[in-house]
Parts: structure tokens; C-alpha cells; sequence
């Protein structure tokens, strides 16, 4: 029996007793910030436009994430498991998205035109994401 061996049936007990809790990100975050803030608009305008529960996903976004921004999620989903509001929650959440994605949410809660504001808000990000590969 080789050293590895007697060390499989170890890892092999760790693996079993920490469950199976696979995430898709790797354990240090790589996207920017933007990138992510980009997910979290996707999701929202995924969740209004098949009238999901919010809170139970960005908790789950939340989980995918990690450091800084999983914190900032995390309160997120907190205030919306709580009742708040989502434009409230999200400017109670500095940097969940920025202020002018937050701002333009704002509005088009107001006035009705929240399916045309998240499709706005994506194309921004998908231009300026092309604009960043051509320079």
C-alpha cells in the first residue's frame, strides 16, 4: 500500500462529512465587478419577467459568489427576506449594482417600464464590454 493510499480513505471521509456542495465559481473570485453586477441584472430581470420570488435567488447568486460581493448579497437578500422592497433593498446595498443601474430601476419602478429598463441595462454592459475588447 502506498503513502497515497493510506491516504484516500481519509479524503475520501472528509469528502463524505462536507456534503456535496459543488458551486460553478472557482473559490477565488475572477470576474470584475461589473461582470458580476451584470448577473445580478440578468437575474432580476429574469425574476420580473417570469414573476419569480427574488429573495431565494440572490441568495443562491450569493452563493456562487465570493468575498466582498457575496457579503454585499447576502445583506441584499436579507432585506428582501424581510419585506423590503427591491428598489429600497438595492439602495440600501451600495455596489450590489451601481448607482446608475439603481437609479434607472428606480424609474422604470415608477413608471411601469421595468422589462425595457433591465433590457437597456444589459445591452450597456454587453457595449461596454465590446468596447473593452477593442481597445
Amino acid at each position: 500500500m502506498s503513502s497515497l493510499d493510506s491516504h484516500l480513505p481519509t479524503f475520501s471521509a472528509w469528502l463524505q462529512l462536507r456534503g456535496p456542495k459543488w458551486r460553478v465559481t472557482p473559490w477565488w473570485p475572477s470576474d470584475s465587478r461589473a461582470a458580476m453586477q451584470r448577473s445580478l441584472l440578468h437575474l432580476l430581470r429574469v425574476a420580473h419577467s417570469e414573476q419569480l420570488e427574488i429573495a431565494p435567488l440572490v441568495s443562491n447568486l450569493a452563493a456562487e459568489h465570493r468575498g466582498s460581493y457575496r457579503r454585499r448579497l447576502r445583506r441584499l437578500a436579507t432585506r428582501l427576506h424581510e419585506g423590503t422592497a427591491l428598489i429600497d433593498a438595492l439602495e440600501q446595498t451600495p455596489d450590489a449594482l451601481s448607482d446608475e443601474a439603481v437609479l434607472a430601476i428606480r424609474f422604470a419602478t415608477q413608471t411601469g417600464t421595468l422589462t425595457p429598463t433591465y433590457d437597456r441595462l444589459l445591452d450597456q454592459f454587453d457595449l461596454s464590454v465590446d468596447m473593452a475588447r477593442i481597445k
